[in-house]
């Protein structure tokens, strides 16, 4: 998985966002880790536990807008993500939902928009003094 870790150990499957460099911001390959992710905690009866992470400083930026204004589908920038919410987060999110082990989101610096949704998702949030919690809403 190339945007994130999955290691598994004493019955913790330990899930670390790795795009330190964009906050871990959400894009396709994100979205695509993630879900293949979940799906190998699912089976595996060595993971009891869920705990879901951010490297680097913060946990989780929300949609990675830098990569929806380089689309070449002649979407915009908002279409682009309504698009990826409705054909990835969100069949991404009912996969969290669907899991039947406790996740624990460890939320360090900012969690924004998306960020917040996946903390959300999560049974248990523990968040560090530098945790922040954003949602943005558009006009």
């Amino acid at each position: 998985m190339e945007t994130l870790t999955l290691a598994i150990e004493d019955g913790i499957a330990l899930l670390t966002l790795n795009r330190p460099e964009v906050l871990n911001s959400i894009d396709t390959r994100l979205i695509a880790d993630m879900r293949a992710a979940v799906a190998e905690v699912a089976i595996n009866p060595d993971a009891r536990v869920l705990l879901i992470t951010g490297a680097g400083r913060g946990f989780c930026a929300g949609a990675d807008l830098a990569a929806q204004g380089q689309r070449q589908d002649g979407m915009s920038v908002g279409q682009g993500v309504a698009h990826g919410m409705t054909v990835g987060f969100n069949p991404m999110m009912r996969e969290l939902y669907a899991l039947q082990k406790p996740i624990v989101a460890a939320v360090n610096g900012v969690a924004a928009g998306g960020g917040v949704g996946l903390a959300l998702a999560a049974d248990i949030v523990i968040a560090a003094k530098s945790a922040s919690f954003v949602q943005v809403f558009g006009p």
